[in-house]
C-alpha cells in the first residue's frame, strides 16, 4: 500500500504534516493493563531534583538514562536509540528516588499529583514508563522523539497501530513500537531534519542532516488511574509482540529486578563501616556493574561504558577494569563474559581491538544480524569482512593503543585464574593467549614495562596451571613478581582512564582496607586488612574466592585489635593467610584465645603481622600494639 499523507491531530499547536506508511502492520498488541506498583529496593537514593543529576537503569538489551529534572533523556535498546527526551509537559518535579529496581519521581500538574515510574528488564528488548494519578484527575501531555540513530537509509517511516505507533528506520533494520496501556486521546507525529536530538549530540548525516520523528500524545487519567508506555525494539512484528507480552507482566518484571538486587546484596562483597557513604557507594557499584553488561553486536556480552558520536561503545580497557572489579566483588559471571568476548575478537596477529561501537550497520553488527537470522553463509562472509576491517584498523591505527588493549586482555586472564580457578576456560583460551603474548612481548613501549611483565607472568601461570603449551618465546622472559588479581587491577587502573562506573575511589579504598589477594587453584586466600586508625569496627561479608566466601569482623579497643573470621560458603576449608597492617610495635598476640609468637614485618611506619589459619571453624586473632605518637584513634 502506498504511503499516504496525514495531518496530525491538534494538540497544543498545529504540527507539520508527516508521512504515514500504512504498510507497516503489526499483530494485535497485548494488553498493558497491569500496574507496576512501588519500585522498592536497596540501596535507595534520594536524588536532587536538579536537571543535571543523572540516573541510569540498565539491562543486557536495554538501557534508560535521564535525570530527575528532565525525566527520561534516552531509551536505548541495543544498538538502537529508540527514544529521546520523554517530556511530561507542564509538570513540576517534587522529589525523585532511584533503586536497583527502577526510577520514580513525584510530579504535580496544575496542582494535581502525578507519579512517574521507569523500569527496564534484565534481559528483554524494551523499557516501561508508567504514570499514576493517586488523587484527582490528571491530563497528561507527553512529547518525545526517536533518536537519529534510527536512520539506516531510506528515511524513517511510521504507522499508527491500535494503542500505539510503529516506527521503521529505513527499508531494513529493526522495528520500534511505542505502545500505550490505553488509547491516547490525541496523537501527533512530526518529522524533523536536524543536527541534534534530545540532550545528546547526533552524528551528522551523510546527506541532509539527521532525521527524527517527534511524537506527542495526550492521555487522560482519572483519580487513581494508571497509564503505561512500553518502548520495544525487535526485528519483526512477531518478536515485537513477544517483547510486549513480557512487558505486560509487570509484577513479574518488578519481582525479577528486585530478586536480582537482593542476590547481589547477599552474594557479593558487602562492607559495614563507620563511613556509610563508602558502604552505600559500594552497593551501588555492584548494581552498576550488572547494569552495564550488555549484549553487543557480534555476539556475546560485554561491559558497555560510554557514548561516541551518538552510539554506545564497549571499550576494552574499561571492560577489563569492570571485569576485575566484578571479581573483587564476587561476580564471576561478568568476568567470564568479558574474557570470552575479548577472546572472540582477537585477530590472527594476536591483537585485541581497543573498542567496539554498537552502531547499526557496522561489520560486527552485520555478523550479529545474519547469525541471529540463521543465515550461516552470509554470516561467514560478514565475519570475514569484519576481520578484514579489524586487520586494516590494526595496520593503520595507533599501535600502542592496540598493544595496550591486548595487554589488558592478558592481565585479565591472570586475574581470572587467581579468582576463578577455571581451568577449562583457560585451556580453551591457551591459543589466543599465546598469540596475544607475542604482541605484548614485542609491541609494548618501554613506559608500559610493568604491565608487559605482569601480563607475561600471568601467561606463564596459565601455562603452568593448565598444562597447555605457550609460545616458547614467552617463557624466556625474566620472572616478574605478581600478586595476581589485585596487582592486575592496580596495573590496569594505572594504564588508562578511570572506569565510568567509579565516581570516586571506592573500590581502591576497599582493596586497601581488605588487601584481598585470592589464589583459587591453591585454595588459598590472602587478606592484608589495613583499617583506618580512627575506625573502631568494620565488617566485610562475602569476601570472595572462587565459589567460597569469608566474613571478616574487625574490632578495636584502644590498642587491642581483634579480627574474627569465618567461612560462609565453599565445600573445602580455605587456607587463609591473614596479614593485618597496623600502627605500633606488636606487644602480644593470641590466636583463638591462645598466646602465639608471631613475627611482624615493618612496612614504613606500620607493621604487618602474618599468621596462617585454616577456616574449618570460626577463627580469631587478637593483637596488642604499642600506641604510636600522634596516632589518630577511634576516641579521638
Amino acid at each position: 500500500m502506498a504511503p499516504r499523507e496525514l495531518r496530525a491531530p491538534r494538540l497544543d499547536k498545529e504540527v507539520a504534516i508527516s508521512i504515514e506508511d500504512s504498510s507497516l502492520t503489526l499483530p494485535d498488541l497485548p494488553s498493558l493493563t497491569e500496574p507496576l506498583g512501588p519500585l522498592n529496593g536497596e540501596p535507595r537514593t534520594e536524588l536532587s531534583t536538579a536537571p543535571e543529576t543523572p540516573f541510569m537503569l540498565g539491562g543486557r538489551r536495554s538501557r534508560v538514562i535521564g535525570s530527575p529534572g528532565a525525566g527520561v533523556a534516552e531509551v536505548v535498546v541495543f544498538p538502537v536509540t529508540a527514544a529521546t527526551a520523554l517530556e511530561v509537559r507542564g509538570a513540576e518535579v517534587q522529589e525523585a528516588v532511584v533503586t536497583p529496581v527502577g526510577f520514580e519521581r513525584r510530579l504535580t500538574i496544575d496542582g494535581e499529583s502525578l507519579i512517574e515510574r521507569v523500569v527496564v528488564p534484565r534481559d528483554g528488548p524494551y523499557a516501561l514508563v508508567e504514570w499514576t494519578a493517586p488523587a484527582g484527575p490528571v491530563h497528561l501531555s507527553l512529547r518525545w522523539s526517536t533518536g537519529p540513530a534510527l536512520r539506516a537509509g531510506g528515511g524513517v517511516r511510521w504507522h499508527r497501530v491500535p494503542g500505539g505507533v510503529v516506527v521503521a528506520p529505513g527499508q531494513q533494520g529493526p522495528l520500534v513500537v511505542f505502545a500505550f496501556s490505553q488509547e491516547p486521546d490525541a496523537w501527533a507525529v512530526e518529522r524533523d531534519v536536524l543536527g541534534q536530538a534530545g540532550p545528546y549530540p547526533a552524528p551528522a548525516a551523510a546527506a541532509g542532516g539527521s532525521e527524527r520523528l517527534t511524537l506527542q500524545a495526550r492521555v487522560g487519567l482519572a483519580g487513581g488511574g494508571h497509564a503505561r508506555l512500553a518502548i520495544a525494539v525487535a526485528a519483526d512484528g512477531d518478536r515485537l509482540r513477544k517483547a510486549l507480552m513480557a512487558a505486560s507482566r509487570t509484577r513479574a518484571l518488578v519481582r525479577s529486578r528486585r530478586g536480582v538486587a537482593e542476590r547481589i546484596r547477599s552474594d557479593m562483597l558487602a562492607v559495614a563501616s563507620p563511613d556509610p557513604a563508602l558502604d552505600r557507594e559500594l552497593e551501588w557499584i555492584k548494581n552498576r556493574l550488572a547494569d552495564r553488561l550488555a549484549e553487543v553486536p557480534g555476539g556475546g556480552r560485554c561491559i558497555v561504558s560510554r557514548r561516541d558520536a551518538g552510539h554506545w561503545v564497549a571499550d576494552a580497557a574499561d571492560a577489563v577494569r569492570g571485569a576485575l572489579d566484578a571479581l573483587t566483588l564476587g561476580d564471576a559471571a561478568i568476568a567470564r563474559d568479558v574474557f570470552t568476548f575479548l577472546a572472540r575478537r582477537q585477530d590472527r596477529e594476536g591483537r585485541v581491538p581497543a573498542e567496539w561501537s554498537l552502531a547499526p550497520g557496522t561489520a560486527a553488527g552485520q555478523v550479529d544480524d545474519r547469525a541471529a537470522a540463521g543465515d550461516a553463509v552470509v554470516a561467514a562472509r560478514a565475519a570475514r569482512a569484519a576481520h578484514a576491517a579489524r586487520a586494516a584498523h590494526a595496520a593503520h591505527a595507533d599501535g600502542e593503543r592496540d598493544a595496550v588493549a591486548t595487554a589488558y586482555f592478558l592481565v585479565l586472564a591472570s586475574g581470572l585464574l587467581d579468582q576463578l580457578g577455571d581451568l577449562a576456560l583457560l585451556r580453551g583460551a591457551a591459543a589466543p593467549l599465546s598469540r596475544a603474548g607475542q604482541v605484548v612481548g614485542a609491541g609494548l613501549p618501554p613506559d608500559h614495562e610493568r604491565l608487559r611483565r605482569t601480563a607475561l607472568a600471568g601467561l606463564r601461570r596459565v601455562a603452568a596451571e593448565t598444562g597447555e603449551a605457550m609460545d616458547a618465546g614467552i617463557g624466556k622472559e625474566d620472572d616478574a613478581a605478581s600478586d595476581g588479581m589485585s596487582d592486575a587491577w592496580e596495573l590496569v587502573a594505572e594504564e588508562g582512564v578511570r572506569p565510568a562506573h567509579d565516581p570516586g575511589l571506592v573500590l581502591p579504598a576497599v582493596r586497601t582496607i581488605l588487601g584481598l589477594r585470592p589464589d583459587a587453584p591453591r585454595g588459598r586466600l590472602t587478606l592484608r586488612p589495613r583499617p583506618p586508625s580512627e575506625w573502631s569496627r568494620f565488617q566485610a561479608r562475602a569476601v570472595p574466592m572462587a565459589d567460597a566466601a569469608v566474613t571478616l569482623l574487625y574490632e578495636r579497643t584502644d590498642t587491642l585489635h581483634r579480627f574474627t573470621l569465618e567461612q560462609e560458603r565453599g565445600g573445602t576449608p580455605i587456607a587463609l593467610v591473614l596479614e593485618p597492617i597496623l600502627p605500633g610495635r606488636l606487644r602480644s598476640a593470641r590466636v583463638d584465645g591462645t598466646p602465639a609468637e608471631l613475627s611482624p614485618v615493618q612496612v614504613g611506619p606500620l607493621y604487618r603481622v602474618p599468621v596462617q589459619l585454616r577456616l574449618d571453624h570460626q577463627r580469631s586473632l587478637e593483637l596488642e600494639m604499642d600506641r604510636m605518637v600522634n596516632e589518630k584513634t577511634p576516641d579521638g
